[in-house]
């Protein structure tokens, strides 16, 4: 059984090697039909700018004046953090800057940090 399935390899692999040897090549007349039929199939593309100029244009790639309010808020926001600091926004606690230190070097919030996020 096993020296029939290495003749059938070698007749499958005679023919692939065949295959590949002789590959068909399209006519150059029968390509020029193909694409000259493809290109009519498409739709016409209306080939207008877009009013405004450069402004609309940049608008319109970041997603409309709704995906612009929103990069503008995070940006002030990120603006606003980066300039008051993180210690200012988080609640006054009575331990040192809100954190507790535990061992190994890893910081948690105290418990009272913890109900004033719960109940936000």
């Amino acid at each position: 059984m096993t020296d029939k399935r290495t003749d059938d390899d070698r007749m499958l692999e005679r023919f692939f090697a065949a295959a590949r040897d002789a590959a068909p090549v399209p006519e150059p007349a029968f390509l020029t039909v193909l694409m000259n039929e493809a290109e009519a199939a498409l739709p016409a593309r209306p080939q207008r700018r877009a009013a405004g100029g450069r402004f609309t244009g940049w608008l319109a790639l970041l997603g409309g004046w709704k995906a612009v309010g929103g990069l503008a808020t995070a940006a002030v926001a990120g603006l606003w953090i980066g300039f008051a600091g993180v210690e200012r926004l988080l609640p006054a606690t009575d331990s040192a800057a809100g954190l507790v230190e535990a061992d190994a070097g890893s910081s948690f919030l105290a418990d009272s940090d913890i109900l004033v996020l719960a109940a936000q």
